[in-house]
């Protein structure tokens, strides 16, 4: 049987249904009560369909490896397969990402590194062309009143403990764009900066506290290490460098480590100049460096002065034995004041013995050097008038009574012997 319905129609008192066999058409839908509909393009709708799907054809099926709660969905590469990330999950509040071996990296389009994280280390890096933005303060975990901050523009400090204990800020008034402040809570007779450690030595080498390092090759004359000390040198409040302080190197020969200290002041209208250095000759001025004309010593003391006689087997009792002198470099200053009696035995010249240093004859012939004689008593006075006499020395520590008058020596035995006087001399 062939049912036919042209138009719009319904088939209608059928109280057991309809059974067709054949073929039914319809020029537009069949409506089977609300829910099914069968349209004229061969599609079948309805609100669920129940069944196996046994005998379903074209149909592909999707797999998901390691799938589990919270996990991310991820492709895999492989056709109708997908992976369920174990180290990338989302728990509708976290999303994590744990690294316990490798990287995670965020890169911009161009494939240039714009943050990673390398988990093997602890690094986090930013990339070559990268900025990370911080608005005010990086903070230590866990301790959060120790902190580096960006407080004001152009300005980063360092807090410790709440404190802050190192500041950059602009101080371009001052001659420079950026001052740096370093403040401490053992700040030393009110110093805007204290650097501190524990001082220790190593082969004499200050180790623990300040060095300051020079990056020139060792051949470059004077390099080393130098400070530098400004002032305010206009009505406008400019700041330009005075004086400065280096620790050079004192040659250009290869592994040589010798040393000095330069002392440089500035002219006005000029340049630094070299006023003093201390190197291993000793005390040098004006850029001079030659040994011969270094100032090696400075030296205060005193030293016990006696009376001699060139022949032993002299004595005598002391009054009086006093003496001191001061060195600077190769010039010796002395001062005595010695008093002898009862003064017998012995033979030849008599003189003045115990000098501090050997007087140096420094090429000159015979006698040279002379003291000052302000008591030359030999039982009687004769530090001046006729047949004065004077003590004269020559590469010596000890010198012998000479008549300035007669232009000989003083042989004569003498029981009571003073002298008290002044010497000046070189080594």
């Amino acid at each position: 049987m062939s049912v036919q319905v042209k138009g719009s129609g319904t088939i209608g008192g059928l109280d057991e249904g309809l059974v067709v066999s054949g073929i039914v058409t319809a020029s537009t839908q069949i409506n089977v009560g609300n829910n099914i509909k069968v349209g004229s393009a061969g599609v079948v709708t309805a609100t669920s369909f129940v069944g196996s799907g046994a005998n379903l054809t074209g149909i592909t099926q999707t797999t998901i490896n390691n799938n589990a709660n919270n996990r991310i969905i991820t492709g895999s590469g492989t056709a109708n397969t997908l992976e369920g990330e174990a180290n990338l999950t989302f728990d509708g509040n976290l999303l994590k990402l744990q690294c316990d071996s490798g990287e995670f990296r965020v890169e911009a389009a161009n494939g240039v590194d714009a943050f990673s994280v390398d988990s093997d280390n602890g690094n986090t890096v930013i990339g070559s062309v990268g900025t990370l933005t911080i608005p005010d303060s990086i903070i230590h975990s866990g301790d959060t009143n120790t902190k580096i901050r960006f407080p004001a523009a152009d300005t980063i400090s360092m807090e410790v403990a709440g404190s802050e204990v190192f500041k950059i800020v602009p101080d371009a008034a001052h001659g420079s764009s950026q001052s740096i402040r370093l403040r401490t809570t053992h700040t030393i007779d009110g110093a805007a900066v204290n650097m501190g450690g524990t001082k220790a030595y190593s082969a004499g080498i200050i180790r623990g506290l300040v060095n300051i390092r020079d990056g020139n090759a060792y051949n470059v004359t004077d390099n080393g290490g130098g400070l530098g000390f400004s002032a305010i040198y206009n009505s406008s409040g400019s700041h330009t460098t005075m004086s400065q302080i280096e620790g050079v190197k004192a040659n250009n020969t290869d592994t040589n480590y010798e040393g000095a200290i330069k002392f440089s002041t500035r002219h006005n209208l000029g340049n630094m100049v070299e006023k003093a250095r201390i190197g291993l000759n000793g005390l040098s001025f004006q850029g001079d460096t030659a040994a011969a004309n270094c100032l090696d010593d400075y030296e205060e003391g005193s030293w016990t002065p006696t009376v001699i006689r060139s022949s032993a087997g002299y004595s005598g009792s002391y009054n009086a034995q006093v003496g001191i002198y001061t060195k600077i470099g190769r010039l010796v200053h002395l001062a005595f004041s010695v008093d002898i009696q009862n003064f017998s035995g012995g033979g030849g010249h008599v003189g003045l013995a115990g000098l501090p240093f050997t007087v140096g004859s420094n090429g000159l012939p015979g006698w040279p050097h002379s003291a000052h004689l302000a008591m030359c008593h030999l039982d009687g006075e004769y530090a001046g008038g006729v047949d004065a006499r004077s003590i004269i020395f020559t590469g010596t520590n000890y010198g012998y009574v000479w008549n300035i008058d007669d232009g000989t020596w003083e042989y004569g035995n003498f029981s009571r012997i003073k002298f008290r006087g002044q010497f000046t001399y070189m080594v």
